[in-house]
């Protein structure tokens, strides 16, 4: 009889051979992680296919090797227990986490038209799902099968497990050695296959933004960098730029020139031409604070903040100009109107939009990049001056920084009044923590101040808003007031909008598909808001001593979730083409209207402006003492380089765009003799260093570092 000992014997010298060959009867262990990696393709096609994504041969590779990777990590995990039902438990709980984790995602990339990082769906996903409950319950009810699909990995474990097709046995030390080397090697077979493409890798590494990692390599390894740059701080290779060239020596002194002969006074003369005198050539500084910033670089003992000092001081302030100081002691407002599109604008449906549009500084290439689809990284853009990098995070994070250039607290230093306003929950994406840190001495919304003077409905008016706080302020001059307007929100039906509802008679006669008139029923409720602003400051005699200033959060993304006719994109019905490129979805309007600009030449500015342009362009025509290389915008009447940049690194200047979907570049006509590889790889330097000193901004509290330099 065999004994105990010599069994024990066989059993280790067949072990290896039965990592992959299994005992007869017994079920092979490569089932498992070969279920578990179908069940994790399944779940990324699942969002490649759901939201119409197109996905290439080397997007389906990389998802392909990722995903097995993956797998191999949950197979370690769903084999971790010393039972085959508790392996079981952990094995169907993690896809079921899983399962809803994509399932959010599909609902995101529908809604907001962007995947969300991990930073913003824990930001903003306690305000989506409290202020917008019905539309997601709309939502969801409207794609269930969606939602049913979703249960497909979850069943097929079932099924298989029943059907003893895999095992959830105890890996032994062997098979879990080997599981863990699988991981390893196919994540560094990934990395191999993205370092085999220069655009892959730029969108893996220096370029990384998570709704193009998504789209790119899967929302696995989306998520998967995600995390790892919320830990390291971020993805950027660091700043990129020459540094300051050295004054040069000095020359020696030019020879003495020749001796003038002198004139015979009995020689006659031929007279000359009298000669006009010159226009005096004006002198303007520039916009730049008294700060000697290589000087702060070289006394810093953090390297970080010695960085972004170097990085500053390399940088040329852009001058003053002609427009300097135009609107200086004026009031301001400072609007972000929701879903606000250029096509909202309408001399019959929506006069005083067109009126201020016209009538004020116009905006012909103007836009609002889709900052991760959502109103608070449009809403960042548009008071800060910087890209909202940390998606919907980026604008919770400015509660505990300074944020010096912001124009509230610019003009908080000159002394104005100052109120922010927004008419539904006071507490929505934590405005209430960051608005007051923004410049206003008092942020009132719906719950502290407003839900008595507000109508409860879903959304709310924006005449009501102007009706219910005008009173407040229009005494206390000179004032400085922020509205976040919201009548303008998705969705634009009859029964889901109050304020579509409530226009909808002055948009019956209206030529389009019925969403497109609950658009823009949606978008005369602002008009009427305005229009009563207006009529306001004109009745107290300030219209042309107050400056509003006005751009949307994002572009009216509602209309693509939405079908109109034919089944033809809503978004497009409104557009009037079919788009393709991120500049022909975004395109928008910036109004700076002022009545003192009425009866005066227009001024139109043709050149490409973005959202990051408002804060340096306000602050240069407001006077205010602030400094340009502190900004990612431009003041876009001085001469700095018009530059619009989009979350994936795409960007447009006066000469050329790139389209970082695409990686194709589209010079502008005349251009061609200027737009050369240096050209390109100068713009591509800035864009990334804009992300960067953004990103560094919050992450190092930096306007704190220069506000104490001033001191």
């Amino acid at each position: 009889m065999e004994t105990l000992l010599e069994r024990e014997k066989q059993v280790k010298q067949t072990a290896p051979r039965r990592l992959l060959e299994p005992e007869p009867g017994q079920i092979p262990a490569w089932t498992l992680p070969l279920v578990i990696w179908l069940a994790l393709f399944y779940l990324e096609l699942y969002l490649f296919l759901g939201n119409g994504t197109p996905l290439t041969a080397s997007t389906a590779l990389y998802v392909a090797v990722f995903s097995a990777s993956g797998a191999a990590v949950m197979t370690l995990l769903a084999t971790i227990g010393r039972r085959e039902k508790t392996n079981f438990g952990i094995l169907f709980g993690l896809l079921a986490v899983l399962s809803v984790y994509f399932g959010i995602q599909y609902f995101c990339k529908l809604f907001f038209s962007n995947y969300m990082s991990l930073a913003s769906l824990f930001t903003g996903t306690k305000g989506v799902v409290g202020g917008f409950f019905g539309v997601v319950l709309s939502l969801i009810a409207r794609k269930w099968w969606m939602v049913v699909l979703l249960l497909i990995p979850l069943a097929a474990v079932l099924i298989l497990r029943r059907g003893q097709v895999i095992s959830l046995a105890p890996y032994t030390k062997r098979q879990r050695i080997a599981a863990a080397v699988l991981a390893v090697v196919l994540l560094l077979l990934g990395r191999l296959l993205v370092r085999l493409n220069e655009s892959a890798e730029i969108r893996y590494n220096a370029n990384y933004e998570f709704d193009t990692a998504a789209t790119t390599f899967g929302m696995g390894a989306a998520t998967r960098l995600d995390l790892t740059y919320l830990v390291i701080g971020g993805s950027s290779q660091g700043f990129q730029y020459d540094p300051p060239a050295e004054d040069p020596p000095a020359e020696d002194p030019p020879a003495p020139e020749d001796p003038v002969e002198p004139v015979d006074p009995a020689e006659p003369v031929e007279p000359t031409e009298p000669v006009e005198p010159a226009e005096p050539v004006v002198e303007y500084g520039d916009n730049a604070l008294d700060i000697d910033f290589a000087a702060l670089a070289e006394a810093e003992s953090n390297s970080s903040v010695a960085n972004i000092h170097s990085y500053v001081a390399s940088l040329s302030p852009s001058p003053q100009n002609a427009y300097t100081g135009l609107f200086a002691g004026k009031n301001l407002i400072l609007i972000s109107a929701e879903a606000f599109s250029a096509e909202a604008i309408d001399p019959e449906l929506t006069p005083t939009l067109y009126r201020l549009y016209t009538k004020g500084i116009r905006f012909t290439n103007y836009y609002q990049p889709a900052w991760g689809g959502s109103t608070s990284t449009g809403e960042f853009s548009n008071m800060t001056g910087l890209i909202p990098t940390r998606g919907v995070a980026s604008m919770q994070l400015t509660a505990n920084c300074d944020m010096y250039f912001t124009l509230g607290n610019q003009l908080m230093r000159q002394d104005y009044f100052s109120r922010a306003y927004h008419p539904h929950t006071y507490t929505y994406y934590d405005r209430h923590l960051t608005h007051e840190n923004l410049g206003y001495e008092k942020y009132i919304g719906y719950g502290n101040g407003l839900e008595d003077r507000i109508t409860p409905v879903w959304p709310e008016s924006d005449l009501e808003l102007m009706e219910a706080t005008v009173d407040e302020y229009i005494n206390c001059q000179p004032f400085s007031i922020y509205y976040m307007t919201v009548s303008g929100h998705a969705a634009y039906t009859w029964v889901g909008n109050s304020m579509s509802s409530k226009n909808r008679d002055a948009v019956a006669d209206l030529d389009a598909p019925e969403i497109i008139k609950g658009y823009m029923a949606a978008s005369i409720e602002l008009d009427r808001g305005l229009a009563y602003l207006i009529e306001r400051l004109e009745a107290a005699g300030i219209a042309d001593d107050t400056v509003i200033v006005m751009g949307t959060d994002h572009y009216p993304y509602g209309l693509e979730t939405e079908p109109s006719e034919n089944h033809r994109n809503a978004l497009g019905d409104l557009y009037g083409y079919d788009y393709t490129t991120p500049w022909e979805r975004d395109h928008s309007a910036l109004i700076i209207w002022s009545g003192c600009l009425e009866d005066e030449e227009s001024i139109v500015v043709d050149t490409p402006v973005y959202s990051l342009d408002i804060v340096p362009t306000v602050s240069n025509l407001m006077g205010l003492p602030y400094d340009s290389r502190l900004l990612v915008g431009r003041d876009v009447f001085s001469d700095a380089t018009p530059l619009v940049i989009w979350p994936n690194y795409s960007w447009m200047t006066d000469k050329a765009t790139y389209n970082a979907a695409t990686g194709e570049y589209t010079v502008q006509p005349g251009s061609e003799a200027e737009v050369d590889e240096a050209y390109l790889a100068e713009i591509r330097r800035a864009v990334s260093n804009r992300f960067f000193f953004s990103q560094n901004v919050l992450d190092l509290d930096y306007y704190r570092i220069v506000e104490n330099a001033l001191s």
